[in-house]
């Protein structure tokens, strides 16, 4: 695409608005992905993949999602999960809530070193859906008073 490039750090996305192009960031929607090593994180980080969904529409090996029909198999993440959380932590990698539970969501709150994002959700007061993120969870994650 013209008028575009990968970008693989946040100063690379600087340098590119500077130089009036989008910055095109590598992510994976839902980790299933990453099958059972905690390791494969790594592997898509050296292929360029900077950013992590962990669920989508069902619960995986490392998360619950929000719109499982079978409800909660982890109450949260996996151990797999909390793996993946310290080395996309590690390798500067983002976590993306989008799609988790709302166990989750606490649990990346409380463990992550680094923010977490929710890429596409919106919020449950506007629109009550599962996928979406009550006004709790909302104060939970902003601005931290120092």
């Amino acid at each position: 695409m013209e008028g575009c490039e990968l970008a693989l750090t946040a100063d690379d996305g600087l340098r590119l608005k500077a130089a009036g192009k989008r910055a095109i960031y590598l992510s994976i929607e839902n980790s299933y992905s990453l099958g059972r090593d905690a390791g494969n994180v790594g592997k898509f980080f050296g292929m360029g993949v900077r950013m992590f969904g962990l669920t989508h529409m069902l619960n995986n090996d490392v998360a619950d999602s929000s719109t499982d029909p079978r409800g909660p198999e982890w109450d949260g993440l996996s151990p797999l999960g909390r793996e993946i959380v310290t080395e996309c932590n590690r390798l500067g990698v983002v976590l993306d809530a989008s799609h988790a539970s709302d166990a989750v969501l606490r649990q990346l709150l409380e463990s992550s070193r680094a923010p977490v994002i929710l890429s596409h959700s919106g919020c449950r007061t506007v629109c009550d859906h599962p996928r979406n993120i009550g006004d709790d969870l909302l104060a939970r994650s902003g601005p931290r008073a120092a």
